[in-house]
């Protein structure tokens, strides 16, 4: 029986994941002090009914607006993946694309809300919820976004990644994996859970649901649950530390766990440890550095795979939705 959870915190749960997203590409410096040019990409929530996206290019002092972008063009900006100089952006009012990192976008699955967005190679994966067509699916295209060809369809997508050849899709209906590259997908049910959130690393898959932590090393043919009755949201993995959101019934909110190994153990990390205002929302890698949001504002940064953070300067006022780290 799929685990049922009242209003609020499924309405928590669902922007959480849908929010969250995984980072990539250049390793940051191994000392906040010193010279940074990392680029980010921040997707904020503005009061209203738009979006903007921000770029810095010393890694979080300074933000400017990529008025290329139209904030007036998305309601929410749900995800940002990037892949060499392309920047795919995952907003309430479909995808937009850059390929020259940002200076220009291109619009693409125009009228519905594109939840997540992962790429591999040149294959583009798209979470879909239908509000102008017909159905909810998995969108896929091998070229650029020009045309697409649909997968899962009717299933109602949370997040959307992979590794390789396997991808892996977060539904309110169980773990779908495809290990052909999204040719074929397999359902997993999990117990009849939602997954929230999904990741792979290192050949191992990675699942949050309402009931805990679902680990499998053999593409989902056999699965380890690991903080078992522990309603989780988002999740993020780099090597063996393990990085994920859990709901609190004390504090009504969620709270930031880590793992040292694989997922085995975890500590909790508090409001005050991660510097951020209101509760750990939504997590992002970029390699070995994890940056977390918020709930009310700000981003803080760790470069000791969670030991400490540290506020990310340029967005300690702001509401950040998404988070993708070149």
């Amino acid at each position: 029986m799929k685990k049922l959870l009242p209003i609020s915190l499924t309405v928590m749960l669902i922007l959480a994941v849908a929010l969250s997203g995984c980072g990539g590409g250049k390793s940051s410096p191994a000392n906040p002090e010193s010279s940074n040019t990392t680029t980010i990409y921040a997707g904020i929530f503005n009061t209203g009914t738009t979006a903007s996206l921000l770029k810095s290019t010393d890694g979080g002092n300074n933000f400017a607006e990529l008025t290329s972008f139209a904030a007036g063009s998305a309601g929410t900006i749900w995800q940002i993946f990037g892949s060499a100089n392309s920047i795919y952006v995952a907003t309430s009012k479909g995808l937009a694309i850059s390929t020259d990192n940002g200076a220009t976008f291109n619009w693409y699955l125009s009228g519905d809300s594109v939840r997540s967005v992962y790429v591999s190679g040149t294959t583009i994966y798209a979470g879909v919820i239908a509000v102008s067509s017909a159905t909810n699916r998995l969108a896929i295209s091998n070229d650029g976004g020009k045309s697409w060809t649909v997968s899962l369809d009717s299933y109602q997508i949370n997040t959307v990644h992979g590794s390789g050849s396997t991808i892996c899709v977060a539904t309110i209906t169980g773990l779908a994996v495809s290990t052909d590259s999204g040719a074929n997908f397999k359902l997993y049910d999990l117990a009849g859970d939602t997954v929230n959130s999904v990741y792979v690393s290192g050949g191992v898959i990675y699942a949050t649901t309402n009931s805990g932590l679902s680990i499998s090393s053999d593409n989902g043919s056999t699965f380890n649950t690991k903080l078992s009755g522990t309603t989780l949201a988002s999740i993020a993995v780099s090597g063996s530390n393990v990085y994920t959101t859990s709901y609190n019934t004390a504090t009504s909110s969620l709270e930031l766990l880590v793992s040292h190994d694989s997922g085995d153990s975890f500590a909790s990390k508090t409001t005050s440890d991660v510097s951020i205002s209101g509760y750990p929302y939504l997590i992002w890698l970029s390699d070995s550095t994890v940056y977390v949001s918020g709930s009310t504002s700000g981003v803080s940064v760790s470069y000791d795979n969670g030991g400490s953070f540290t506020s990310v300067s340029g967005l300690s006022s702001l509401k950040v939705t998404s988070l993708f780290v070149k």
